[in-house]
């Protein structure tokens, strides 16, 4: 973890069987958007609240975005017990337990209905799903990771859909990173059906690693750089490029 220490002041500490969160991918998420933010209009404020759905043992993408954003305020949610202790621990022990709460949730399925019951609206909402379906649990085991890390019912699309249709209520913009290219398009063409206005995806390239991601947001006067929007029943890209 000598990246987060030299880069960005940060000592973290990862429990044994947890995910290792690598930092140029996570970076180049949050770098992505808080650009979506900055260009999104004036219906996304200055002092950004951004909730991280399933922030792991220690809260990468909060601690991240404390150190680039002056002003974001986080809350991170988590519902592995000894992850959530560990971020609660980390948070503090680098002093930014002001600006990032962390939430324990206990229900699988709430991915934002807590967020919406006890804190409203926030402007964006970020996520690295589970890749895999429970079913799946030899893949999983050659990943140092846990249940609630690697796999949810469904597999990786499953668990992107339940989160669009939560954010809904929630977020002025959803995004999420995605593992499998094949599931993008299917989780964009979701977007739509779910009644978004407009929907942007990206691609992540970091080594020999890749990862897909994808923005939408319901709020008609969230205008997403480089989006496509739908009018009536034509879908009319606004982006030459579309990962």
């Amino acid at each position: 973890h000598r990246i987060l220490r030299d880069a960005y002041q940060l000592n973290v500490t990862v429990p044994d069987g947890h995910l290792v969160p690598t930092v140029q991918n996570r970076r180049d998420y949050v770098d992505w958007v808080l650009g979506l933010v900055k260009d999104a209009g004036p219906a996304v404020s200055d002092s950004l609240r951004i909730v991280d759905v399933g922030c792991g043992p220690v809260a990468i993408y909060g601690l991240l975005l404390a150190r680039l954003h002056d002003t974001v305020v986080i809350l991170a949610t988590e519902i592995d017990a000894e992850s959530y202790s560990n971020a609660v621990k980390t948070v503090k022990d680098d002093g930014l337990d002001e600006r990032i709460t962390v939430i324990k949730i206990d229900d699988p399925g709430d991915l934002l209905l807590s967020i919406a019951n006890s804190y409203g609206k926030v402007d964006l909402i970020m996520c690295n799903p589970p890749f895999f379906d429970t079913s799946d649990s030899e893949r999983v085991q050659l990943c140092e990771m846990t249940d609630s890390e690697g796999r949810c019912p469904g597999g990786e699309l499953a668990f992107i859909e339940l989160l669009i249709i939560q954010s809904r209520a929630v977020a002025r913009i959803g995004t999420c990173l995605v593992g499998c290219k094949g599931n993008v398009q299917p989780a964009k063409e979701f977007c739509w059906q779910a009644g978004a206005r407009s929907v942007v995806s990206t691609v992540f390239q970091s080594g020999g690693v890749r990862r897909w991601a994808i923005a939408w947001s319901f709020d008609a006067d969230v205008r997403l750089p480089g989006s496509s929007r739908r009018t009536g029943s034509v879908l009319t890209e606004m982006s030459s490029e579309d990962p």
